[in-house]
């Protein structure tokens, strides 16, 4: 069976067959023994598919509070890394990692690279913090799986950054979305655009991205931009897009996902925006049953134009991230669409959600692009629109907003009464 290709029933039968392999194993581990037993879970509680509701949710709680040993049934002899979380939200998360996990990973990074043409004669720059985040090591192993080169670059300077890419001549630039725009405005303001020139591919992973960035990125870098998602407490790319780039193909025979209503904790319906929740399909170093995400997704089962039939996502934001403005949940990639948008803004923007009144009221601080002028009212009326709220624009001197966090804040709440 190819999983990218696999009907429904095949895909049921795949998932459920490593779905019952994977509760065995997680049965071993001294966390999710007292987890199940403490909810009153028998391990003959789930015998399909259908009954995997049955479980307990884990959650970003119980794996910070808890030993990564406590949480695996591996032997210290099997154990090939002590991996973590980045830690963007919180305390990072711990966790034990096997061969076994290296050799799935790299069956999900090869699909992911093999949909959007990677190839040996591939050379890819990795743009990353090296060192217990797990997300570099992915990065790597996902082009070593299509024998493509790599250059570990890790977390480095704008400069050194532009000084590798004209050394090494890498094919492929490989980082957070944001990182695509700030080194093009870097280059711009040293006189380093010809850094840049040839045409590249751009892949973003770990943290979303919209479409008016991809635009910008694309115009700058010559080639297209490509968007994976993962997550370090199971690995990267979980799921990524093909050449259609209509949403991203789930690795669904290794990796389950529910889409929960975040009211309810019932199950989201088809295409519907919720909480995603995880369960890792093979007997990993550190099992992860049902795990609710802070990260909101939406799920379509129609078939690809590209003809593959696995699931795709689609990726809206993460709940430290987003607002509840007007009854409405609005995320950072749905402002960032209306202003990058426009040719005359920059690429950094700040939303204040205040009280006016007892009324929500938002005040957006935003650059325009050097020798551009922002038109405020029609910007101002557009938002008005998109976020159902007032909003009061704040045009600041272009490199006026912060650009050293790695993964923007981009929503600050300051109400006094949070919705």
């Amino acid at each position: 069976m190819q999983p990218d290709y696999a009907t429904p029933s095949e895909l049921r039968l795949v998932q459920e067959e490593n779905l019952l392999l994977a509760l065995d194993w997680a049965w071993q581990t001294p966390f999710y023994q007292q987890h199940f037993e403490r909810h009153g879970v028998s391990r003959d509680a789930v015998r399909s598919l259908e009954d995997v509701w049955r479980l307990p949710l884990t959650t970003k709680l119980d794996l910070r509070s808890t030993l990564p040993t406590f949480r695996s049934a591996l032997p210290r002899k099997d154990v090939e890394y002590v991996f973590s979380s980045s830690g963007t939200t919180g305390a990072p998360t711990h966790y034990l990692w096997s061969r076994t996990d290296t050799e799935v990973m790299r069956q999900g990074g090869s699909r992911a690279m093999g949909r959007v043409g990677v190839a040996p004669e591939d050379c890819a720059l990795i743009i990353a913090p090296m060192g217990l985040p797990v997300m570099w090591f992915c990065m790597i192993n996902q082009y070593n799986a299509m024998h493509s080169g790599v250059v570990p670059l890790g977390a480095s300077s704008p400069g050194q950054t532009l000084d590798a890419i004209v050394e090494f001549q890498p094919t492929i630039i490989t980082s957070l979305p944001i990182v695509g725009t700030r080194l093009a405005e870097y280059a711009a303001m040293t006189g380093r655009s010809a850094a840049l020139a040839g045409r590249r591919c751009f892949h973003c992973a770990g943290d979303y991205l919209s479409n008016a960035r991809r635009r910008r990125i694309e115009s700058v870098w010559g080639d297209r931009c490509y968007n994976f998602f993962g997550l370090s407490e199971i690995f990267g790319p979980v799921a990524g897009e093909c050449k259609c780039r209509d949403g991203m193909h789930v690795m669904s025979d290794r990796v389950l996902i529910e889409v929960l209503d975040p009211r309810t904790l019932q199950p989201a319906g088809e295409g519907e925006v919720g909480i995603a929740v995880f369960t890792a399909l093979w007997q990993k170093g550190s099992p992860l049953i049902r795990y609710q995400s802070e990260d909101y997704v939406r799920l379509v089962s129609a078939p690809c134009r590209c003809g593959r039939t696995s699931p795709r996502l689609y990726y809206a934001g993460r709940s430290p991230f987003m607002a509840n403005i007007g009854g409405h949940l609005v995320f950072p990639q749905r402002v960032e669409e209306v202003l990058l948008g426009l040719p005359s803004v920059g690429n950094e923007f700040r939303l204040t959600v205040v009280d006016d009144d007892h009324t929500d009221a938002v005040i957006v601080e935003l650059e325009p692009l050097p020798g551009q002028r922002v038109d405020v009212a029609a910007l101002s009326q557009a938002l008005s629109d998109v976020l159902s709220a007032h909003v009061r624009l704040l045009v600041r001197e272009p490199g006026t907003l912060a650009r050293d966090e790695v993964k923007p804040h981009r929503i600050y709440d300051e109400r006094s009464r949070r919705c």
